[in-house]
């Protein structure tokens, strides 16, 4: 799995926080919990939604 030595890399580094885009749903393993970010769907998708969020705040 490709995910591995990412994840191995996080818990070595506390600087490191891991960030995963995925279009099926996919959790966190416990260790990461806390270090990571899930996210769901299409990048297009939620780059436009992060953005529409970030206007209402202005």
């Amino acid at each position: 799995m490709i995910r591995l030595p990412f994840w191995d890399m996080t818990v070595r580094n506390s600087q490191v926080f891991y960030v995963c885009l995925n279009q099926e749903a996919f959790s966190a393993p416990e260790h990461l919990k806390g270090r990571s970010l899930y996210l769901q769907g299409n990048l297009a998708d939620i780059l436009k939604e992060l953005r529409t969020q970030l206007e209402k705040e202005k």
